[in-house]
C-alpha cells in the first residue's frame, strides 16, 4: 500500500527539448569543427600576387648578383664604393698600404713552419745537437716574428695619428693589421694596390 502511493506521488518529469535549447539566442545552429576550419584557411600568397612575388624574388636576385660581381671588382681594384665594410674607408685603405709595401715576418710564418718541421724530422735522424740547434732556431724565428708585428703596429699607429688625427678609432685595427700581415702578398683581398716600397705618404 504504502509503496502504491509512494510512487503515484512522484510527479512525472516532462521530457527537455535538446534541439529547442541548442542554439538558442543565436538563431542558426553551431557550425562544426570542420567547417570553421575550412573557412579558416586562407592562401598564404593571394592569388593575384603569385606572379608579382616571382619576378620580385627575380630582381632581387640580379640585384645581388649585380652587388657580389661589382664587390669582386673592388677587392681586385681597391674601389672604395664597394668595398665590404670591414675594408671601407681611408684608414683601412692606409693600413692595407702600409702593410703591402713591407715586408714582414708573420707573412712567412706558415711556410716557415712547415720548414722548421720538415728541417726538424731530419735532424732528429742525424744527432740529437741538430735536433736542439733547429728547435732553439724554430723559436727565436717565433720571437722575432712577435716583435715585428709589435714594432710595426707601434709605427703603424704613430703614422696613422698623424694623417688622420688624435680622434682616429683603432677599434679593430690590431686585429686588421695582424691578418693582413700573416697573409702571403699574392693571396690577399682585396689585392695590394702598392709596390714593394711604395710607403703610403
Amino acid at each position: 500500500m504504502f509503496s502504491r502511493r509512494k510512487t503515484d506521488a512522484t510527479p512525472a518529469t516532462a521530457p527537455t527539448d535538446v534541439t529547442s535549447t541548442t542554439g538558442s539566442g543565436k538563431g542558426h545552429p553551431t557550425p562544426r569543427r570542420k567547417q570553421a576550419e575550412a573557412a579558416n584557411k586562407r592562401p598564404l600568397v593571394p592569388a593575384g600576387r603569385t606572379g608579382n612575388s616571382k619576378s620580385v624574388r627575380a630582381a632581387e636576385r640580379a640585384a645581388a648578383k649585380v652587388r657580389r660581381e661589382q664587390e669582386y671588382q673592388a677587392m681586385v681594384t681597391g674601389d672604395d664604393r664597394h668595398l665590404p665594410a670591414r675594408d671601407r674607408g681611408p684608414v683601412r685603405r692606409f693600413v692595407r698600404d702600409y702593410i703591402d709595401a713591407r715586408r714582414t715576418m708573420l707573412e712567412y710564418m706558415l711556410p716557415g713552419v712547415l720548414g722548421f718541421l720538415v728541417v726538424q724530422i731530419l735532424a732528429q735522424q742525424v744527432s740529437s745537437y741538430a735536433y736542439l740547434a733547429v728547435l732553439i732556431a724554430f723559436y727565436l724565428f717565433v720571437i722575432a716574428t712577435v716583435v715585428d708585428v709589435v714594432l710595426m703596429w707601434r709605427r703603424l699607429r704613430k703614422r696613422l695619428i698623424a694623417k688622420f688625427g688624435p680622434t682616429t678609432s683603432m677599434q679593430g685595427l690590431v686585429l686588421y693589421t695582424v691578418s693582413r700581415s700573416s697573409q702571403i702578398r699574392r693571396t690577399r683581398m682585396p689585392r695590394p694596390q702598392v709596390k714593394r716600397g711604395e710607403h703610403p705618404s
